[in-house]
């Protein structure tokens, strides 16, 4: 039997209606809703909340940050307060986290007292910038890619993987997952089933912010 539930979205988090067939946006006594369609499967949903760290120094410097452990600026650790507070009426079961600096601390800030599992996965890295690491965006040739930075096919394979990590060892739960801008977007086009051709239709996530992805297992 199907049955229709309504669910109320906190205040600054966006839902990702296109993830997940039974979700969209309708208004409801002037606050949005999520009407979520109900089944069998229910249990077996997994609901992530994806966020990106706060701003960095690197960030500023507009450096190939990859795999450095990244600096939060006095705005990023805002940020993260901010997260958290955008996150505060949500229950969560756990987190799973780059294990990169700039995230750790972002989820520090973000999550303060509650006390909940947390994984700090390298799964969940930035892409690898290989030599281009820490130089200049502005200082490179982008036609000349480095042979030993992880291509955009092979990040495009390792976002699947995260999301078929979370649905093995977080079937059922709603997670709180902190990464990066170019690893997240490769999340959201693998949960929204978009080709790697056109990721770029996919904006990259802005520093301190989240989005709601719904998946069936």
């Amino acid at each position: 039997m199907t049955v229709g539930a309504y669910r109320i979205r906190p205040e600054g988090i966006r839902v990702d209606k296109w993830t997940h067939s039974g979700v969209c946006d309708t208004p409801l006594h002037g606050m949005f809703a999520d009407i979520q369609i109900l089944n069998s499967s229910f249990n077996k949903m997994l609901t992530i909340y994806l966020a990106r760290h706060g701003q960095t120094e690197e960030n500023l410097s507009r450096i190939f940050q990859g795999h450095l452990p990244g600096h939060l600026t006095e705005e990023g650790k805002r940020q993260a307060i901010a997260l958290g507070k955008a996150l505060e009426n949500i229950p969560l079961d756990a987190i799973v986290s780059s294990d990169l600096q700039r995230v750790a601390d972002t989820v520090r800030l973000a999550v303060g007292s509650r006390d909940l599992p947390w994984e700090k996965n390298v799964l969940f890295r930035e892409v690898d910038w290989g030599s281009w690491t820490g130089m200049s965006i502005n200082s490179v040739d982008r036609s000349c890619f480095p042979k030993d930075a992880e291509t955009p096919a092979m990040l495009y394979a390792r976002a699947g993987k995260c999301i078929d990590y979370l649905k093995q060892h977080c079937e059922g739960k709603s997670v709180l997952v902190v990464a990066h801008g170019q690893i997240n977007r490769n999340i959201i086009a693998q949960a929204r089933g978009i080709p790697l051709g056109r990721l770029k239709e996919i904006p990259l996530m802005k520093n301190g912010t989240t989005i709601q992805l719904i998946i069936n297992n």
